[in-house]
């Protein structure tokens, strides 16, 4: 008897549960990890799928093959082969056979614990498995041990994109993550987590598949996400079948592999991956002479990739889950020539990745996008002209886009952000805020990161704010809730703005693979308003106290919004029937003459803009900017219409004035931080033409309900 009490005793003092264990049963296989002195567990080179080669190369990803014995969990598998990879590390360092991921969990998770869910997808252009090393242990410790990072290799080049027209599925790189995504929902509940809220993720080709994915099928929903993150996110470059076909056959010939469609891929299977790699060298698209940054993209397919993608999001045929995307300041300088000396160079390097850009576009890009930098940081004085065009191009037009897309088709939790923190060394070689350099703050810095992030350096304490928004939104689809408060506000310098006037102009003139008919990107700045960051100071957004600008973009205005409503474009129905049901706002304006928008647009000083004026019977801020570039910001006094047009007249040469009310969101501004969060604040600071241009055209549509932003 005193036996059974002891027992049951012991049993009531048993947790309720028991944390996972190092060894976990996939049922297929088991993998033993191993335990890390910071609090996460990490399982490294998990087979997610087969081995890809002999009669599985260049198709579908299938169930990995049973296994006896206890797999080791505590080294990486190799990345896949990459187009620029060296034959001779083929085996080494990359290999065919790559298709594992990686997880890292809490020591303490139990699998009743269901916690969060980030997948991670890296980059590399489709063409490279960029960030094979990536580490998920701090962004796991940063969510506060309640979140677990998994991230995925996937086949890129001429392994996961080949497509001849006929025999071989496309695309199967992406079919590859999607398996990694159909594993997670099967499987990751073993590690202690949700597979019902699970969060994709990725920065620039891994970007560019979370907008694929979230289109996939037409928008097809079938479980395996529920958030998105993109870092530099875009349309991706895709390849028609009959350009796909075209590289199809010209590696064949290359290796040799000659006749029907039937013998010359039976024929690419027996070659050896490098015999494969000796051969894969990048060729000009149809159309070009110059050989593109990157060759084998995802193409049409008419099912995972149904259309070009822009066209796809206008249609509002994508999954509908809320987004947090954005980028860098200067997206473009790591893939543009730093020898580009002249306009014919940057030509020629925008006829090479946007190959059906016509002599007339490339012309008005020259004039939107003068060369104003003579001070030739690297030996090409075009250089950054070129790295202007081709990052607003590539990244910025796609990711305001997308941006858009999303509140009209009804995602109303989506946020953006704008990664502008200067490293020193970068800064003086002329890359600005390079491409996805925010990884070193989300991930945390490793070997190679920027010194200013390493030891102390003036970006350490930007790394806990980032890495507490993407957790935050990895854990409750909200980048703001668990937010960092620990670092000291700070008001930065803010600096000229880039080459350019408008983004709008910009995206407008293109017609390029991915759009055949001109489009127009829609301006503003949806994409700047998570968080402005100069340097290593804090966010100063405070989300709970952000407000809402109810102006709108003057050089867009005319009459009753009507000109306005048309740049909007597929947006025009929902927003004028959302400006009618907003009668506490009140919009007064007159038509701009043209020649005064031409004088704005050179930067030419001006005296007055008594043409526009607005009223609102309620409102708690009045913003006034300048193409003289000054800027005047006053905040948390009840003003009256006559309060307005003195502070128009306090300010040198105004453009605009736009009235704000209490919405329970705000923006941060295109250059510069909110200001005066808590408490009335004045200031003048350098402004440049190109974000008074853009600050104001996207902020209508919150306003009148088209966004929760």
């Amino acid at each position: 008897m005193e036996s059974l009490y002891r027992m049951i005793l012991l049993a009531a003092l048993l947790p309720l549960s028991v944390a996972v264990s190092t060894t976990v049963d996939l049922g297929y296989s088991r993998y033993k990890g191993h335990v890390l002195d910071n609090g996460v567990s990490e399982w490294l080179g998990i087979r997610y799928a087969a081995t890809p080669t002999w009669d599985l190369r260049f198709k579908l990803p299938q169930d990995p093959i049973p296994m006896r014995a206890i797999q080791d969990a505590t080294k990486r598998g190799r990345a896949c082969i990459g187009t620029d990879s060296d034959p001779n590390t083929i085996g080494d360092t990359v290999a065919e056979d790559c298709l594992f991921l990686n997880v890292w969990a809490p020591t303490k998770a139990s699998v009743e614990d269901s916690l969060p869910v980030y997948i991670y997808i890296q980059g590399g252009g489709f063409n490279g498995n960029s960030n094979a090393n990536a580490n998920g242990t701090a962004l796991v410790v940063a969510g506060d041990l309640d979140m677990i990072v998994v991230s995925i290799n996937y086949r890129v080049g001429v392994y996961g994109f080949l497509n001849d027209g006929e025999q071989l599925t496309p695309n199967v790189g992406l079919h590859d993550q999607r398996k990694a995504f159909q594993w997670v929902q099967k499987h990751i509940s073993k590690f202690g987590g949700n597979p019902d809220h699970v969060v994709i993720g990725g920065e620039s080709a891994g970007a560019a598949s979370v907008s694929l994915h979230l289109t996939a099928y037409g928008g097809k929903n079938e479980g395996l996400f529920h958030g998105a993150i993109a870092q530099s996110i875009s349309f991706g470059s895709l390849l028609t079948e009959k350009e796909s076909v075209y590289q199809f056959n010209t590696l064949c010939v290359r290796l040799g592999c000659l006749g029907t469609k039937k013998k010359m891929f039976d024929c690419l299977v027996m070659k050896t991956p490098r015999e494969i790699q000796r051969a894969n060298k990048n060729l000009p698209n149809l159309g070009s002479t110059t050989p593109p940054l990157f060759m084998w993209t995802p193409s049409i397919d008419g099912k995972l990739v149904p259309n070009v993608t822009y066209r796809v999001y206008e249609e509002g045929k994508f999954i509908k889950v809320p987004l947090m995307a954005g980028d860098d300041t200067n997206g473009g300088t790591v893939f543009t020539p730093v020898n580009t000396s002249s306009s014919v160079q940057s030509n020629e390097f925008m006829k090479a990745n946007f190959p059906f850009i016509t002599p007339e576009q490339l012309g008005q890009i020259n004039k939107l996008y003068p060369n104003k930098n003579q001070s030739c940081p690297n030996p090409g004085c075009w250089w950054r002209q070129v790295s202007d065009v081709y990052g607003d191009m590539r990244y910025m037009c796609s990711s305001l886009y997308i941006s858009n897309a999303l509140p009209v088709h009804g995602v109303p939790n989506s946020w953006n952000y704008w990664y502008d923190v200067q490293d020193p060394a970068q800064m003086a070689a002329g890359y600005g805020v390079p491409h996805v350099v925010e990884n070193q703050a989300v991930f945390g810095p490793g070997p190679g990161s920027p010194a200013s992030y390493l030891n102390g350096g003036k970006n350490v304490p930007v790394v806990p704010v980032i890495q507490a928004y993407w957790t935050s939104f990895i854990r409750t689809l909200d980048p703001n809730k668990h937010r960092d408060k620990s670092a000291a506000r700070h008001y930065a310098e803010i600096t000229e703005g880039r080459n350019g006037d408008s983004d709008v102009e910009l995206c407008e003139a293109f017609k390029t693979r991915q759009r055949p008919g001109a489009i127009v990107c829609l301006g503003g700045s949806l994409r700047r308003l998570l968080t402005r960051l100069d340097y290593a100071g804090d966010i100063v957004v405070q989300v709970e106290e952000i407000w809402c600008f109810c102006g709108v973009e003057l050089t867009f205005l005319t009459d009753g919004l009507e000109r306005f409503i048309y740049l909007q474009g597929w947006q025009k129905r929902a927003l004028a029937e959302s400006l009618n049901q907003q009668p506490e706002v009140t919009y007064v304006a007159q038509d701009l003459p043209n020649e005064l928008i031409l004088m704005a647009v050179a930067e030419v000083p001006l005296s007055t803009f008594a043409a526009l004026r607005q009223t609102c019977k309620r409102f708690n801020e009045v913003t006034i900017g300048t193409f003289g570039k000054r800027f005047f910001h006053t905040r948390n006094i009840m003003l009256h219409e006559k309060s307005v047009e003195n502070l128009v007249s306090i300010a040198n040469h105004p453009v605009f004035a736009s009235c704000v009310r209490k919405v329970g969101f705000a923006p941060s501004f295109v250059r510069g931080n909110w200001l005066g969060v808590e408490e009335e604040c004045e200031a003048r600071l350098n402004f440049g033409v190109r974000e008074i241009r853009t600050i104001l055209s996207c902020e209508l549509r919150k306003v009148v309900g088209l966004s929760d932003i």
